[in-house]
């Protein structure tokens, strides 16, 4: 059992997830106890499966984005939220919306879906990218962003990914779990997308996704999420927290 960061939509960043049955075992609290959930240690040298999230790899997997400028889209976001589209050459369409709160002053926010993408280690042939700038800048509430791809994509196969910059740092991105389109949560702005292919066809990078330490454990628990039936969500609010189960995060009922 492993304490994990993770952003998900509406939950506080702590997601206890049970990575492997040789790392031990853990059972949650009650929702609304103070006490966190304390891991019993498994059997020594057991964890080392997962020592590579602390390492910086040798072979770190970057794009090469081409970015269709012609097809990008601008506006000023206030602070009370909004909204921006869209649609790549090929008919995708790519839709932000940005809550209330999630900005700091009104911001010029600018999406330019990719004309190609190379370099992707798993998927299809076929990957839906769109760029969003300011590059880096953070916000302070979840952004959702919806891809809505040309063709569409088995909802068992969707794989969403992130990088930062042009390409480099790339891991894998937060889905919606519980929704039938293609949403992904994101608190900061850089390049995300969507391919098709398996869960079974991360394991081989697995180690190379990520640029630094938190990276990497954002993209492990996000595979987690998907693929293990034993994944707590801790969820929290100013009022009292409780546990969300997997596939249905929500956020903590009002006081």
């Amino acid at each position: 059992m492993a304490i994990i960061r993770i952003d998900a939509p509406g939950c506080a960043v702590l997601l206890a997830c049970k990575l492997s049955s040789n790392l031990g075992s853990a059972t949650p609290e009650p929702a609304g106890s103070s006490n966190p959930v304390s891991p019993t240690p498994g059997p020594t040298g057991s964890s080392n499966a997962y020592q590579y999230i602390f390492e910086t790899p040798t072979d770190p997997i970057s794009l090469t984005v081409s970015l269709d400028s012609s097809a990008s889209a601008e506006a000023v976001i206030p602070v009370q939220g909004g909204s921006l589209s869209a649609t790549g050459t090929d008919g995708t369409i790519y839709n932000l919306e940005i809550p209330g709160d999630a900005l700091q002053n009104d911001t010029k926010i600018r999406m330019t879906p990719a004309s190609s993408v190379a370099g992707l280690p798993f998927g299809g042939k076929q990957a839906y990218v769109v760029q969003l700038a300011p590059e880096g800048l953070s916000i302070f509430n979840f952004a959702t962003l919806t891809i809505a791809p040309a063709q569409a994509i088995p909802l068992d196969q969707q794989i969403t990914f992130g990088y930062k910059a042009s390409g480099k740092d790339f891991g894998l991105a937060a889905p919606v779990v519980d929704s039938k389109d293609i949403k992904i949560r994101l608190l900061h702005f850089s390049g995300y997308g969507v391919t098709q292919g398996f869960l079974a066809d991360i394991e081989p990078v697995r180690q190379r996704l990520g640029g630094d330490a938190d990276s990497r454990l954002q993209s492990l628990a996000r595979a987690t999420i998907r693929s293990s039936p034993e994944t707590w969500i801790t969820c929290s609010s100013s009022s009292k927290p409780r546990l969300c189960s997997r596939g249905r995060l929500q956020p903590a009922n009002p006081a």
